[in-house]
Protein backbone atom coordinates (compact mmCIF):
# COMPACT_ATOMS: atom_id res chain seq x y z
CA UNK A 1 0.00 0.00 0.00
CA UNK A 2 0.88 3.42 -0.14
CA UNK A 3 1.56 5.89 2.05
CA UNK A 4 -1.08 8.00 4.12
CA UNK A 5 -1.75 11.14 2.61
CA UNK A 6 -0.63 12.28 -1.37
CA UNK A 7 0.30 15.16 0.04
CA UNK A 8 2.29 16.29 3.81
CA UNK A 9 0.68 19.76 4.53
CA UNK A 10 -2.58 21.19 5.93
CA UNK A 11 -3.88 24.38 5.79
CA UNK A 12 -6.08 25.66 8.75
CA UNK A 13 -8.74 27.39 6.95
CA UNK A 14 -12.61 27.41 6.00
CA UNK A 15 -13.56 29.68 9.39
CA UNK A 16 -17.23 29.77 7.68
CA UNK A 17 -17.77 25.98 8.50
CA UNK A 18 -15.37 25.49 10.77
CA UNK A 19 -13.88 22.61 9.40
CA UNK A 20 -10.43 23.12 11.56
CA UNK A 21 -7.62 21.50 9.98
CA UNK A 22 -8.36 20.66 6.52
CA UNK A 23 -6.31 20.84 2.99
CA UNK A 24 -7.01 23.18 0.35
CA UNK A 25 -7.23 22.35 -3.09
CA UNK A 26 -6.07 23.62 -6.37
CA UNK A 27 -9.52 25.26 -7.44
CA UNK A 28 -9.52 26.75 -3.51
CA UNK A 29 -12.42 24.23 -2.42
CA UNK A 30 -12.02 22.78 1.04
CA UNK A 31 -11.59 18.98 0.98
CA UNK A 32 -11.64 16.26 3.70
CA UNK A 33 -9.44 13.35 3.84
CA UNK A 34 -11.23 9.92 3.30
CA UNK A 35 -9.65 6.35 4.28
CA UNK A 36 -11.05 4.51 1.05
CA UNK A 37 -9.37 1.31 -0.35
CA UNK A 38 -9.35 0.64 -4.30
CA UNK A 39 -9.58 -2.87 -4.31
CA UNK A 40 -12.95 -2.99 -1.93
CA UNK A 41 -15.98 -2.30 -4.52
CA UNK A 42 -18.91 -2.40 -4.18
CA UNK A 43 -17.86 -0.13 -0.98
CA UNK A 44 -15.29 1.86 -2.35
CA UNK A 45 -12.41 1.50 -5.93
CA UNK A 46 -11.29 3.74 -8.42
CA UNK A 47 -11.71 3.40 -12.37
CA UNK A 48 -9.45 4.14 -14.95
CA UNK A 49 -9.08 7.76 -14.48
CA UNK A 50 -7.89 7.31 -10.82
CA UNK A 51 -11.58 8.77 -9.67
CA UNK A 52 -13.00 7.16 -6.55
CA UNK A 53 -16.04 5.12 -7.22
CA UNK A 54 -18.61 2.58 -4.90
CA UNK A 55 -20.85 3.36 -2.25
CA UNK A 56 -18.74 4.90 0.35
CA UNK A 57 -17.44 7.36 -2.04
CA UNK A 58 -20.62 7.90 -3.30
CA UNK A 59 -22.35 8.18 0.10
CA UNK A 60 -19.62 11.07 1.09
CA UNK A 61 -20.01 13.46 -1.79
CA UNK A 62 -23.65 12.88 -1.51
CA UNK A 63 -23.45 14.39 2.08
CA UNK A 64 -21.17 16.52 1.35
CA UNK A 65 -23.44 18.13 -1.01
CA UNK A 66 -26.20 18.53 1.46
CA UNK A 67 -24.01 19.79 3.99
CA UNK A 68 -21.39 21.76 2.62
CA UNK A 69 -22.05 22.71 -1.17
CA UNK A 70 -18.73 23.06 -2.39
CA UNK A 71 -16.61 20.91 -0.42
CA UNK A 72 -14.83 17.62 -1.47
CA UNK A 73 -12.81 14.57 -0.55
CA UNK A 74 -9.54 13.02 -0.95
CA UNK A 75 -9.48 9.86 -0.69
CA UNK A 76 -5.96 7.92 0.64
CA UNK A 77 -5.05 4.67 1.54
CA UNK A 78 -3.78 3.61 5.09
CA UNK A 79 -1.33 1.58 6.35
CA UNK A 80 -3.34 -0.05 8.88
CA UNK A 81 -6.22 0.31 11.28
CA UNK A 82 -4.14 2.09 14.41
CA UNK A 83 -1.81 4.59 11.74
CA UNK A 84 -6.01 5.28 10.98
CA UNK A 85 -7.12 5.90 14.28
CA UNK A 86 -3.77 8.15 14.90
CA UNK A 87 -4.73 10.03 11.95
CA UNK A 88 -8.27 10.66 12.89
CA UNK A 89 -6.93 11.26 16.71
CA UNK A 90 -4.81 14.04 15.08
CA UNK A 91 -7.22 15.51 12.68
CA UNK A 92 -5.54 14.46 9.32
CA UNK A 93 -7.89 11.99 8.37
CA UNK A 94 -11.13 13.05 8.60
CA UNK A 95 -13.36 10.32 7.37
CA UNK A 96 -13.63 6.43 8.06
CA UNK A 97 -15.82 4.27 6.50
CA UNK A 98 -17.21 0.97 8.31
CA UNK A 99 -16.37 1.16 11.50
CA UNK A 100 -17.77 -0.57 14.48
CA UNK A 101 -19.06 1.19 17.39
CA UNK A 102 -17.13 0.84 20.98
CA UNK A 103 -17.40 3.64 23.54
CA UNK A 104 -14.06 4.04 23.84
CA UNK A 105 -13.92 5.52 20.36
CA UNK A 106 -16.31 8.41 21.10
CA UNK A 107 -13.73 10.57 22.17
CA UNK A 108 -12.05 10.45 18.66
CA UNK A 109 -14.75 10.32 16.65
CA UNK A 110 -18.24 11.38 15.59
CA UNK A 111 -20.83 8.75 14.80
CA UNK A 112 -22.54 10.24 12.16
CA UNK A 113 -25.13 6.86 11.12
CA UNK A 114 -25.10 3.69 10.37
CA UNK A 115 -23.67 2.22 6.91
CA UNK A 116 -24.02 -1.32 6.63
CA UNK A 117 -23.68 -4.53 8.98
CA UNK A 118 -20.96 -7.03 9.34
CA UNK A 119 -19.96 -10.15 9.87
CA UNK A 120 -17.37 -11.82 11.51
CA UNK A 121 -14.93 -14.74 9.75
CA UNK A 122 -11.85 -16.95 11.26
CA UNK A 123 -9.44 -16.68 7.96
CA UNK A 124 -7.65 -20.49 8.64
CA UNK A 125 -6.13 -23.59 6.37
CA UNK A 126 -8.62 -25.27 4.44
CA UNK A 127 -7.22 -27.98 6.16
CA UNK A 128 -8.34 -27.06 9.62
CA UNK A 129 -11.47 -29.63 10.07
CA UNK A 130 -13.77 -26.75 11.32
CA UNK A 131 -16.80 -25.40 9.52
CA UNK A 132 -17.97 -23.12 11.83
CA UNK A 133 -17.57 -21.12 15.09
CA UNK A 134 -20.84 -21.64 16.84
CA UNK A 135 -19.83 -20.82 20.18
CA UNK A 136 -16.76 -18.95 22.38
CA UNK A 137 -15.67 -22.01 23.68
CA UNK A 138 -15.07 -23.83 20.07
CA UNK A 139 -12.09 -21.00 20.09
CA UNK A 140 -10.37 -23.08 23.27
CA UNK A 141 -10.49 -26.10 21.24
CA UNK A 142 -8.36 -24.82 18.19
CA UNK A 143 -5.28 -26.49 17.84
CA UNK A 144 -3.22 -23.02 18.08
CA UNK A 145 -3.67 -19.38 18.69
CA UNK A 146 -6.30 -16.94 17.16
CA UNK A 147 -5.24 -13.72 16.01
CA UNK A 148 -7.30 -10.32 17.56
CA UNK A 149 -6.51 -7.46 15.51
CA UNK A 150 -6.27 -5.22 19.36
CA UNK A 151 -8.14 -2.36 18.10
CA UNK A 152 -11.36 -4.20 16.62
CA UNK A 153 -14.62 -4.79 18.18
CA UNK A 154 -16.61 -7.80 17.76
CA UNK A 155 -19.13 -9.20 20.58
CA UNK A 156 -19.37 -7.87 23.86
CA UNK A 157 -19.50 -11.08 25.85
CA UNK A 158 -16.47 -12.42 23.81
CA UNK A 159 -14.49 -8.68 24.64
CA UNK A 160 -15.90 -9.11 28.23
CA UNK A 161 -14.04 -12.73 27.99
CA UNK A 162 -10.99 -11.81 27.06
CA UNK A 163 -10.78 -9.39 29.52
CA UNK A 164 -12.30 -11.01 32.89
CA UNK A 165 -11.35 -15.45 31.57
CA UNK A 166 -7.28 -15.68 31.67
CA UNK A 167 -8.12 -18.98 30.68
CA UNK A 168 -9.35 -17.94 27.67
CA UNK A 169 -7.23 -15.41 26.63
CA UNK A 170 -4.83 -17.68 26.62
CA UNK A 171 -6.30 -18.82 23.05
CA UNK A 172 -5.29 -15.63 21.28
CA UNK A 173 -2.89 -13.37 20.29
CA UNK A 174 -2.84 -9.43 19.53
CA UNK A 175 -1.66 -7.23 17.32
CA UNK A 176 -0.89 -3.38 17.38
CA UNK A 177 1.59 -0.67 16.20
CA UNK A 178 1.04 1.86 18.84
CA UNK A 179 4.20 2.25 20.42
CA UNK A 180 2.74 1.56 24.16
CA UNK A 181 0.15 -0.77 23.01
CA UNK A 182 -2.29 -2.33 25.90
CA UNK A 183 -3.33 -5.52 24.73
CA UNK A 184 -5.72 -7.85 26.64
CA UNK A 185 -5.07 -8.89 29.92
CA UNK A 186 -4.75 -12.68 29.47
CA UNK A 187 -3.87 -12.67 25.82
CA UNK A 188 -0.50 -12.90 24.74
CA UNK A 189 1.16 -9.75 22.01
CA UNK A 190 3.22 -10.01 19.41
CA UNK A 191 4.80 -7.09 17.28
CA UNK A 192 3.74 -6.39 13.37
CA UNK A 193 4.99 -4.04 10.60
CA UNK A 194 2.39 -1.64 8.59
CA UNK A 195 3.66 -2.85 5.29
CA UNK A 196 2.35 -6.02 4.34
CA UNK A 197 0.24 -6.83 6.83
CA UNK A 198 -2.19 -9.03 4.97
CA UNK A 199 0.65 -11.13 3.62
CA UNK A 200 2.17 -11.33 7.06
CA UNK A 201 -0.97 -12.98 8.41
CA UNK A 202 -1.07 -15.16 5.41
CA UNK A 203 2.09 -16.58 5.94
CA UNK A 204 2.10 -17.08 9.90
CA UNK A 205 -1.14 -19.03 9.06
CA UNK A 206 0.17 -21.33 6.12
CA UNK A 207 3.30 -21.71 8.62
CA UNK A 208 0.73 -23.01 11.56
CA UNK A 209 2.05 -20.17 13.63
CA UNK A 210 -1.36 -19.07 14.36
CA UNK A 211 -4.43 -20.91 13.52
CA UNK A 212 -6.10 -18.27 11.97
CA UNK A 213 -7.22 -14.55 12.16
CA UNK A 214 -10.70 -12.73 13.13
CA UNK A 215 -11.61 -10.07 10.50
CA UNK A 216 -14.36 -9.23 8.08
CA UNK A 217 -15.62 -9.93 4.93
CA UNK A 218 -13.46 -7.73 2.76
CA UNK A 219 -10.46 -8.04 4.95
CA UNK A 220 -10.93 -11.81 4.97
CA UNK A 221 -10.67 -12.13 1.06
CA UNK A 222 -7.60 -9.86 1.18
CA UNK A 223 -5.77 -12.08 3.30
CA UNK A 224 -6.84 -14.91 1.43
CA UNK A 225 -6.02 -13.44 -1.79
CA UNK A 226 -2.31 -12.90 -0.14
CA UNK A 227 -2.08 -16.53 0.24
CA UNK A 228 -2.95 -17.56 -2.78
CA UNK A 229 0.16 -15.46 -3.81
CA UNK A 230 2.25 -17.40 -1.77
CA UNK A 231 4.20 -20.31 -4.50
CA UNK A 232 7.47 -20.41 -1.94
CA UNK A 233 7.98 -22.43 0.20
CA UNK A 234 4.17 -23.14 0.07
CA UNK A 235 2.85 -26.07 -2.28
CA UNK A 236 -0.56 -25.71 -4.19
CA UNK A 237 -2.36 -27.57 -1.35
CA UNK A 238 -1.78 -24.85 1.18
CA UNK A 239 -4.85 -22.33 0.85
CA UNK A 240 -6.78 -20.51 3.13
CA UNK A 241 -10.65 -20.54 3.86
CA UNK A 242 -13.04 -18.01 5.83
CA UNK A 243 -14.97 -19.97 8.90
CA UNK A 244 -18.13 -18.28 9.83
CA UNK A 245 -18.01 -17.44 13.27
CA UNK A 246 -21.75 -17.67 14.52
CA UNK A 247 -20.89 -16.62 17.95
CA UNK A 248 -20.88 -13.61 17.25
CA UNK A 249 -24.07 -11.09 15.97
CA UNK A 250 -23.82 -9.06 13.21
CA UNK A 251 -22.51 -5.64 14.39
CA UNK A 252 -23.41 -2.30 13.24
CA UNK A 253 -20.60 -0.31 10.71
CA UNK A 254 -20.68 3.56 10.62
CA UNK A 255 -19.35 6.49 9.07
CA UNK A 256 -17.92 8.22 11.48
CA UNK A 257 -15.44 11.87 11.33
CA UNK A 258 -13.03 12.93 13.35
CA UNK A 259 -13.64 15.23 16.38
CA UNK A 260 -10.99 17.38 15.40
CA UNK A 261 -13.56 18.62 12.50
CA UNK A 262 -15.55 21.53 14.15
CA UNK A 263 -18.87 20.66 16.22
CA UNK A 264 -21.11 22.45 13.66
CA UNK A 265 -19.55 20.71 10.83
CA UNK A 266 -20.33 17.64 12.31
CA UNK A 267 -23.71 18.34 13.45
CA UNK A 268 -24.42 19.33 9.71
CA UNK A 269 -22.77 16.24 8.47
CA UNK A 270 -25.39 14.10 10.69
CA UNK A 271 -28.12 15.98 9.68
CA UNK A 272 -27.66 15.37 6.41
CA UNK A 273 -27.13 11.93 6.91
CA UNK A 274 -30.53 12.07 8.45
CA UNK A 275 -31.82 13.95 5.47
CA UNK A 276 -30.74 11.20 3.30
CA UNK A 277 -32.14 8.65 4.98
CA UNK A 278 -35.41 10.49 5.11
CA UNK A 279 -35.47 11.13 1.20
CA UNK A 280 -34.52 7.87 0.23
CA UNK A 281 -31.19 9.72 -1.02
CA UNK A 282 -29.40 6.77 1.03
CA UNK A 283 -31.80 4.17 -0.66
CA UNK A 284 -30.76 5.07 -4.09
CA UNK A 285 -27.20 4.84 -3.61
CA UNK A 286 -27.62 1.18 -1.45
CA UNK A 287 -29.47 0.07 -4.37
CA UNK A 288 -27.06 0.74 -6.95
CA UNK A 289 -23.88 -1.10 -5.06
CA UNK A 290 -25.54 -3.51 -3.22
CA UNK A 291 -28.92 -4.72 -5.40
CA UNK A 292 -29.30 -8.00 -3.99
CA UNK A 293 -28.77 -7.05 -0.91
CA UNK A 294 -31.22 -5.49 2.06
CA UNK A 295 -30.87 -1.98 3.49
CA UNK A 296 -29.10 -1.37 6.48
CA UNK A 297 -31.35 -0.41 9.74
CA UNK A 298 -31.12 3.68 10.26
CA UNK A 299 -28.85 3.21 13.45
CA UNK A 300 -28.47 6.79 13.23
CA UNK A 301 -28.48 7.33 16.94
CA UNK A 302 -26.41 5.80 19.36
Amino acid sequence: MVGLFERRQFLVSCAAYGLGSLAASGNGRQTFKACLRPETLPLSGQDSSGTWIGFGPDLLRDLLRRAMPGAEFEGCECLSWSRALRSVQTGTLHFLLEVNYHPQREHLMDFIGCTDTERAYLVAREDLPVQRIGTLDDFTRLPGNVMVIASSVWDAEFEHRLVTDPEFGRSFVTESNLKAPAHRPGSQHIQTSDAGFDVEMARAILRKKITGIIVGAAHAARIIRAANLQTTPYGPADRLKAIDIDAFAPTFTYLVVSKQVAAKTRIRLRKAYEAARQDGGFETLWSRWYPERALPSDVSRL
